[in-house]
């Protein structure tokens, strides 16, 4: 066994040095691709300088009741803005900005910072206000978040970031520039998820046969859940076009195996949880091995079935609020007009949920038997569980 690892090791440290070459010749590629096309639409910064408001009357009116007519008014703001970013960096720029007292009125202040965007028509750019910048807070919150992970987390911490940046670079420079080029989803997300395993597990946990076994976990939950997606798929008929923004994609591209693309995601949004339960069975089997030496394999497999029922509850429970509390917008709109429980469980983007939590807990509970099992048979003939591989 030791042997094996040791090739394995040899073998695994030559791959991972092809693939992060890979990645880095695919993301230069998908950059220079994209530095080709020109945007349609300008989009800049913007400083707020000075908002000068006035009310207008609307020219929309209401008949009341004694057939006169009743006026609505609204807000209108000049605003004086400098541009920050883009072609027009350092102008200053004039925008109307109408308040009319619906929830996607924007109430702009002097010293705000907003996200522009334009159109330029016979070389003249006429400029708009899309949102607020949100730009600068995130990366204020971001930061603090890394900042906190480092000081609590230490060394580990930094190693937690390094892995998240790695999966975050994989999926955005891999997975989707495939996806746009006709690669199946649903192979690729199974692809990607073992490549996340075998290249983040090692960096946490080193390389150690508890690393090893939490990747054979993580692989086996993976599979499984996708085999039920197979099978739920063949009685469910689902289009992957359940949600709006699928619908949107679907225009413009209407020959994306949309089905493919829904599965993949499930896969790919289920693989944080499956990790967790395979690394907290597998850490929780080598300190038994390191506090029981002699302990056979019956009783690591029981002791890890035993672990994994515990960690069950919570992550099922995980999941499940994660898919519900996406959904809040659209179950509040449904039950706000009124639709029964049968016709809001049939609706096509109520199934995908459905299924979506389906599958992320059946791949979860899969983990556990297979970590656990995987851990019995590698530490029973290992005499050291924390030796590297």
């Amino acid at each position: 066994m030791y042997e094996l690892l040791q090739m394995f090791k040899k073998i695994f440290f030559r791959k991972i040095i092809l693939f992060i070459a890979s990645l880095f010749i695919i993301s230069i590629s998908v950059d220079c691709f994209s530095l080709q096309d020109e945007p349609e639409i300008i989009s800049a910064k913007g400083l707020v300088l000075n908002v000068e408001t006035v009310k207008k009357i609307s020219e929309e009116a209401d008949f009341l009741m004694n057939n006169t007519m009743g006026y609505k008014y609204y807000d209108e703001q000049t605003l004086e803005v400098e541009v920050l970013s883009g072609q027009d960096k350092e102008g200053v720029v004039t925008i109307i900005n109408n308040l009319k007292g619906n929830p996607f009125d924007l109430e702009i202040k002097k010293g705000d910072k907003v996200f522009l965007y334009g159109e330029t028509i016979d070389g003249n750019t006429e400029y708009f206000v899309r949102d607020f910048w949100h730009l600068d807070n995130l990366i204020f919150w971001v930061t603090l978040f890394f900042v906190v992970i480092l000081l609590l987390g230490k060394f580990q911490g930094l190693k937690s970031l390094l892995t998240l940046g790695i999966s975050l670079f994989i999926i955005f420079s891999i997975f989707v520039p495939s996806v746009q080029n006709g690669s199946n989803p649903l192979q690729l997300a199974i692809l990607i998820s073992f490549f996340v395993s075998c290249l983040t597990l090692p960096i946490i946990h080193g390389f150690s046969l508890k690393a090893l076994v939490s990747i054979i976990g993580t692989s086996g939950g993976v599979l499984i859940a996708v085999l039920f997606s197979f099978l739920i798929n063949n009685f469910s008929h689902l289009s992957g076009l359940g949600t709006e923004d699928m619908r949107i994609f679907a225009v413009g591209n209407p020959s994306f195996d949309f089905q493919g693309i829904l599965f993949a995601g499930i896969i790919i949004g289920a693989l944080g949880a499956i990790m967790d339960v395979a690394v907290s069975i597998s850490s929780g089997l080598a300190e038994v091995k390191n506090h029981k030496p002699n302990i056979s394999f019956k009783e690591l497999v029981v002791s890890g079935m035993n672990i994994g029922r515990d960690i069950m509850g919570s992550m099922l429970n995980t999941l499940i609020f994660a898919y519900v509390g996406a959904s809040i917008a659209v179950i509040l709109i449904i039950s706000q007009n009124g639709i029964s429980l049968l016709e809001f469980l049939n609706y096509g983007f109520v199934v995908e949920e459905i299924v979506r939590s389906l599958i992320g807990s059946l791949g979860l509970l899969a983990t556990i038997p297979v970590t656990a099992i995987t851990a019995g048979l590698i530490h029973r003939s290992s005499s050291n569980n924390t030796k590297k591989f």
